[in-house]
Order: C-alpha cells, then sequence, then structure tokens
C-alpha cells in the first residue's frame, strides 16, 4: 500500500483524504484559520499511519527532516529545514505535528540558483512547442489555405461624382468636326446679293 504524501502548496485544496495517494493543500491567505486545519489533518493522517512525507513549498529541495528524531526542537527543524522568508509560526504546527509523528518533511521548492534556470527552461518549451494549426493539424494533413477577397469601398459624394464625371468625359465624343462651309469669293458673294 502506497501512503500518500501531503504536500502544501498555493493550489486549490484536493478532495477527501479517504482514497488519495496524494494530497494538497493549498493556502488561502485570507482565511486564517487554513493552517490550523492542515496541521490538524497532518496529525490524524500520521496518527492514523496514513502519511508518508509532508512537502512544503517553503523549504528548497533537497533539505529534510529525514535525520531528526520525533523529539527535535523547532530550531532544529527550522535549521534542518534551512527555513527563511516564511513566517515559522504560521507553519511551526504543521511541520511539527510531522515531525513528532516521525514524518519527514521535505522541501519541495527549487533552489533560487535552479529557479531562473528551471523558468526559462520552461519558457522555452512553451514558446517553440508545436502549435494546432500550424505545426500540428486536427486531421492530421495541412490544409490549403482560403483566401478570401472582398472589395471594400469608402467614398464621398464628392468622390463619386468626380469619378462619375471622369468616366463621362472619357466617353464623350472626343473629335469635333465642323463641318466645310463653302467660301465664295468676294466676286460670287456680290453676285449673289
Amino acid at each position: 500500500m502506497r501512503l500518500p504524501v501531503l504536500f502544501l502548496c498555493a493550489a486549490l485544496a484536493a478532495g477527501p483524504a479517504a482514497a488519495a495517494e496524494l494530497l494538497m493543500f493549498g493556502e488561502m491567505h485570507d482565511q486564517p484559520d487554513q493552517q490550523r486545519q492542515v496541521a490538524e489533518a497532518v496529525q490524524q493522517l500520521a496518527g492514523a499511519g496514513r502519511l508518508a512525507a509532508v512537502v512544503l513549498e517553503m523549504a528548497e529541495v533537497p533539505h529534510t527532516t529525514a535525520g531528526l528524531p520525533r523529539e527535535a526542537t523547532e530550531p532544529q527543524v527550522r535549521e534542518a529545514l534551512r527555513w527563511q522568508g516564511w513566517p515559522w509560526d504560521a507553519y511551526a504546527a504543521v511541520v511539527m505535528n510531522a515531525v513528532r509523528a516521525g514524518v519527514p518533511v521535505l522541501g519541495g521548492n527549487l533552489p533560487r540558483a535552479s529557479l531562473r534556470e528551471a523558468m526559462r527552461d520552461a519558457a522555452a518549451r512553451l514558446v517553440n512547442r508545436n502549435r494546432l494549426g500550424r505545426d500540428v493539424f486536427q486531421r492530421g494533413m495541412p490544409e490549403t489555405v482560403i483566401v478570401e477577397k472582398r472589395n471594400e469601398f469608402s467614398a464621398t459624394l464628392y468622390d463619386l461624382l468626380t469619378a462619375y464625371a471622369s468616366q463621362r468625359q472619357r466617353q464623350a465624343i472626343t473629335n469635333v468636326r465642323i463641318a466645310k462651309r463653302g467660301v465664295w469669293s468676294l466676286k460670287d458673294a456680290r453676285g449673289l446679293l
């Protein structure tokens, strides 16, 4: 039988502990009674022999209380976990209930030196992963790109009248021919009068 691990992190609380192999207790910073409830859960699970370990994000990997006796003092536990930055009083009951029950408390956070590199690696994997519709297709084959062409016009009344006038000018008669008039000499013109 695999024993559950109690994991404290900034996640939502998991379901019932009856059949769980891994329990996650999330912190709700607006609920001051949170750590007391988790400390009680640690005590109950450890008392029933159902708790293999407690993993805290407040301590870094590979720090642990595994080598400490059940009677270890709070300063010894804090030193074993290299506790810093988090208020000890808020988590002391959770950690000490596990230590008193002989359940190891393990650091679950990456060391600060490795954290930046891990974040860079995760970001690179996210950015460079295959994307649906670009690299990977739902039906397994690339689909043709459908190009939809639409004409959109935006013109004022002046633009429309100018365009109409220029079309009319093109279609209008461009060669004007004046009929040849008969020209009379001065003598013929007097004779006609």
